[in-house]
Order: C-alpha cells, then sequence, then structure tokens
C-alpha cells in the first residue's frame, strides 16, 4: 500500500507530459504557420510565374529546414496513400488556407501556372 500514492503522482505526472508535449506541438505548429504565412506575404504575387515558383518554393523549403520536429509530425499525422512530400504539402497547404490570408492570392496564381517544373505538376 506504500507505493499507491508513488503511483498516482507518477500517473498524474505522465497525464501532465502528455499535456505539456501537446500544449508543445501546438506552439510549434503556431510558430511554423507564423514564418510561412510571414514568408508568403513577401511573396509577390504579380511576379513572373518562374520567380513566383522559386519564391513559394523557398518558403517551404526554409519552413522544412527551421522546423524540422513539427514537419515530421505533420508528415507522421497524415493517413492514406501517398509519397511524404505530397503528405507534407497537403498540410502545408491546409495550414496556410485556414491561416494565412494572404495565401490566397499566391494560391490562385499557382493554379493558373502550367510550366514544367512548377510546384502545381508536383515536381520539388
Amino acid at each position: 500500500m506504500a507505493f499507491r500514492p508513488q503511483r498516482t503522482v507518477l500517473l498524474a505526472l505522465a497525464l501532465m507530459g502528455g499535456v505539456l508535449l501537446h500544449g508543445q506541438t501546438v506552439q510549434a505548429l503556431d510558430r511554423l504557420s507564423d514564418d510561412l504565412c510571414g514568408c508568403i506575404q513577401r511573396v509577390d504575387a504579380t511576379a513572373p510565374d518562374i520567380k513566383l515558383d522559386a519564391s513559394v518554393r523557398r518558403c517551404l523549403e526554409d519552413a522544412v529546414v527551421y522546423h524540422p520536429a513539427t514537419v515530421n509530425a505533420l508528415i507522421r499525422r497524415e493517413k492514406g496513400e501517398g509519397t511524404k512530400a505530397f503528405h507534407l504539402g497537403r498540410s502545408l497547404g491546409t495550414l496556410l488556407d485556414r491561416d494565412c490570408p494572404a495565401f490566397q492570392v499566391v494560391k490562385v496564381r499557382l493554379q493558373q501556372i502550367q510550366t514544367t517544373g512548377s510546384l502545381k505538376m508536383g515536381r520539388t
């Protein structure tokens, strides 16, 4: 019976650790979203296709480089068929659609790009 209070304390610490881990994950996702949206806001949506494509690629590459743990968590969270790049693109696109008003203009332009090697063509 002497171990029961210790078990209770350990259980409470484990549960608190899970809550803290979830909170840290949410904060990390918010930082990724803020950084990515800030970069997208600086993209010139009126630029020529090749420059627009390169600017968006740079934003996405920076997100991966500066937030690797969060990016890995996004990839692991995705279910279904497709490559890791596909799942990451879908996750980041959803994040931008939800949290970044500036992305809407850039998204329209990206959808109009029909060149080989563009993000729309899936060649990253």
